[in-house]
């Protein structure tokens, strides 16, 4: 989702949320939002979490990188797959 909003420039919106539980005070406050429209979004920084079941956890911030295109030529329509590994040890 995070990617789709740094290139469209629109969160998409989480599906299925109705209405919090009460003891969701954050969100019956105002000071958390679900996005439950589809929102604009200006860019900058952005948290991601995974918390794995096998105890693999990792968080992440990314920033948006819009980047003006400089050959001027057109698009070639080829989608890029990229691949990221990291470790520590």
């Amino acid at each position: 989702k995070v990617l789709i909003a740094m290139e469209t420039g629109i969160i998409p919106p989480t599906i299925y949320f109705k209405t919090p539980r009460k003891e969701h005070t954050p969100i019956i406050e105002g000071r958390l939002k679900i996005v439950t429209e589809p929102t604009s979004w200006e860019g900058g920084y952005v948290g991601v979490n995974s918390f794995g079941f096998g105890g693999a956890n990792c968080h992440v911030l990314l920033k948006s990188n819009p980047k003006n295109k400089i050959n001027n030529g057109e698009s070639n329509g080829l989608l890029r797959l990229v691949f990221v590994s990291g470790r520590t040890e």
